[in-house]
């Protein structure tokens, strides 16, 4: 049995497609063609990989002769993770979309529950007029400042109001996080 039929019964065995294989191996899906059909040969880093990938030894991929794998379970792949590029880009997207729920939770409240902002303004005694003509008294000061609290609906007096800037925060850095990831493991598969 050739090599490339060895890659190409171990991979049906387990049932992974020719992608899934290029992915692990970081090599093209083609290339995993060319090795089945024994148009090339894979590299021998790339040997390694299969070997440990499938579970056997590179002497079973490597000999012709020898039709029974010898089994082998190196140590880095008990302890390796499954989909690692895969897993941080859930992770990526997850925080993203969190990120934007919170955000958009607090903007949808925003609109529903009133918040208060604080309005003041400067009076002076001309200002206050009574309808009939009465003098303004003598204890209302020359200069005075009025403190009002006006009902609103709007983000950043809601969140002031309830106190909710750290959860706005969390959202915001959520996204970035998420989104700073994405390009960086985007930037990685390019490369």
């Amino acid at each position: 049995m050739t090599i490339g039929e060895k890659i190409y019964k171990l991979r049906k065995e387990k049932g992974w497609s020719q992608d899934y294989v290029a992915e692990q191996l970081e090599v093209s899906r083609q290339a995993v063609s060319r090795w089945e059909l024994d148009d090339s040969a894979p590299e021998l880093q790339k040997l390694y990989k299969l070997s440990t990938l499938f579970s056997v030894s590179c002497d079973y991929l490597l000999n012709e002769q020898q039709e029974v794998p010898t089994i082998t379970v190196p140590q880095e792949i008990s302890t390796a993770k499954k989909h690692p590029k895969h897993t941080k880009i859930w992770v990526s997207v997850l925080s993203v979309v969190l990120g934007v729920m919170i955000l958009g939770t607090l903007a949808v409240l925003s609109t529903v529950v009133p918040s208060y902002m604080e309005s003041t303004q400067d009076v002076s005694r001309e200002d206050i007029a009574f309808p009939d003509g009465t003098p303004t008294p003598d204890w209302v000061p020359e200069n005075d400042v009025i403190t009002t609290q006006i009902k609103v609906h709007a983000f950043l007096p809601f969140l002031s109001t309830y106190h909710l800037f750290w959860l706005a925060g969390i959202a915001v850095c959520l996204i970035i996080y998420g989104t700073v990831s994405l390009v960086v493991l985007k930037i990685k598969m390019k490369a």
